[in-house]
C-alpha cells in the first residue's frame, strides 16, 4: 500500500507539473449521475479504493419497483380494489425471483444517498480525496486531480 501511495503521489505531480511531495491520497470516492458523469482519463494505481456513486440510482430503482408492481397487477381494477390489489402484486413480487434484483438496485441506490449525505456532497459532479477534500464540477478525473493538488497547498 505504500508503494501505491508513493507512485499515485508521483503521477499526480507529474500530471499537474508540481514537484512538491503532495499529500498521499488514500481513496477516491466520485459522486455523479448517469447525465452528469466524471471521465475516467488518468491511470490510477492498482489497489487505490476508488467507489463511484450513482445519484440517480435510487431513482432507476423505484421506477424499476414500481414498474415490477403494476406489470403484476391483475384486472379490472375500481378505485375501492386498488390498493388491495397493489398490496397483493407488491407481496407477489417480493416472492418472486425478480425480487432480489430489484432489492439490490435500492441497496446501491441507498448506498449512495448514504455516503452523499455523510460525505455533505453539495452538487455533483464531486470527487472527494481521502474522505476529507472535496472538489467539486469537475467532469475529469484529471481535472479534478489538478483542483486537489492546487488547492491543496493552500
Amino acid at each position: 500500500m505504500r508503494t501505491t501511495t508513493v507512485t499515485f503521489s508521483l503521477l499526480v505531480s507529474l500530471i499537474t507539473g508540481n514537484a512538491q511531495a503532495l499529500e498521499p491520497i488514500h481513496s477516491l470516492r466520485i459522486f455523479q449521475t448517469q447525465e452528469t458523469f466524471v471521465l475516467d482519463d488518468v491511470s490510477l494505481p492498482p489497489g487505490l479504493p476508488v467507489e463511484v456513486y450513482e445519484l440517480d440510482a435510487n431513482q432507476r430503482a423505484t421506477e424499476e419497483l414500481n414498474r415490477q408492481v403494476r406489470s403484476r397487477l391483475q384486472g379490472d381494477l375500481n378505485l375501492q380494489t386498488y390498493e388491495d390489489a397493489h398490496r397483493r402484486a407488491f407481496s407477489d413480487l417480493l416472492n418472486s425471483p425478480d425480487w432480489g434484483g430489484v432489492y439490490q438496485q435500492i441497496e446501491v441506490g441507498s448506498r449512495a444517498i448514504e455516503a452523499a449525505v455523510r460525505l455533505q456532497i453539495k452538487k455533483i459532479p464531486a470527487v472527494v480525496f481521502n474522505d476529507q477534500k472535496v472538489v467539486y464540477g469537475q467532469r475529469s478525473l484529471k481535472a479534478a486531480l489538478e483542483v486537489y493538488n492546487k488547492e491543496g497547498r493552500r
